[in-house]
């Protein structure tokens, strides 16, 4: 399924695990509450999509979450180098270390600092 378009999708609870979306087109897909175990999501665009509650034990390395939104997402052990996620609704938790580096951050700052074993972030309140 590599490079597959699922733009706009209805992926609710879908179990992805263990998937090849490595340079998918999954803008404004709906992945609230899906399973992204090991999921390869190298490079995929993800603009849009929304991961509320989903769980993400996931590398995100180079990946588009720009406008995303990741309300009470798990991000587990998740590789985070150069993702994007400006404008995105990020409150997250986060378990085992997670990896940032040259990640934008939704403020458009640069992280690269990573997670210690257990944090939240949440960069602004839904209204």
């Amino acid at each position: 399924m590599r490079g597959i378009n699922l733009s706009g999708a209805n992926l609710t609870v879908a179990n992805l695990s263990f998937v090849n979306l490595s340079g998918a087109n999954l803008s404004s897909a709906n992945l609230d509450s899906a399973s992204l175990w090991v999921t390869i999501l190298t490079g995929a665009d993800l603009r849009d999509a929304i991961l509320d509650y989903a769980e993400l034990a996931s590398d995100l390395v180079d990946v588009d979450l720009r406008e995303a939104s990741l309300e009470c997402t798990q991000l587990i052990g998740t590789n985070l180098t150069r993702a994007n996620f400006m404008g995105a609704y990020f409150s997250a938790t986060g378990e085992g270390r997670l990896i940032f580096c040259n990640t934008i951050m939704p403020d458009g700052t640069i992280n690269s600092k990573n997670w210690p074993e257990r944090n939240r972030y949440s960069n602004r309140q839904r209204g």
